[in-house]
């Protein structure tokens, strides 16, 4: 839905618009979605599927979401699932002018993260990652003390996304 994947993606874009990234880097965000699924009894393939959004003055902006990064095979899944992911998104995340934005719960552990253990891989500084936390209204006691001692080296820093609660409106 909306609420749970587009406006955490917008306020993300506009946290690195304000940290002045589009400028350093021209550019290119990747992201990895934890929450996000592949559809039961597919495969995947590396062709991207492609939105133009135009608007003068702005700088040029290429998102990838990828599938999240399964493990154990189902549904008819084929037994290669986590090679097939994998091979994909390190074929976009690698190149040094990319940006790795990691989209996941706040409830998870972040050590033990398999999205960022693959930053780390191709982005050992930490320089060009930037995790994107959900549903941090469900894990505020816990997610605190995780950004504060930054145990997984998040270079460009910790973006927070706190879901509405009850009959919270957009004003």
């Amino acid at each position: 839905s909306y609420n749970e994947r587009i406006r955490p993606l917008l306020d993300a874009i506009d946290t690195l618009r304000n940290m002045g990234v589009m400028k350093a880097y021209n550019c290119l965000v990747l992201l990895l979605w934890e929450t996000s699924r592949l559809e039961p009894g597919r495969s995947i393939n590396d062709t991207p599927i492609t939105l133009n959004v135009g608007k003068s003055n702005a700088p040029d902006l290429t998102m990838v979401d990828f599938p999240s990064i399964t493990r154990v095979p189902v549904h008819g899944q084929p037994q290669d699932i986590y090679d097939q992911i994998s091979q994909v998104i390190k074929q976009y995340i690698t190149p040094k002018e990319s940006i790795i934005m990691n989209v996941l719960s706040a409830s998870v552990d972040f050590p033990t993260c398999e999205s960022i253990r693959m930053s780390q891989l191709v982005d050992e500084k930490g320089e060009r990652t930037l995790a994107v936390f959900t549903k941090v209204n469900k894990a505020a006691e816990v997610l605190f003390e995780k950004v504060t001692v930054d145990a997984v080296n998040i270079g460009l820093g910790y973006v927070c996304v706190r879901n509405r609660i009850g009959n919270e409106s957009n004003a």
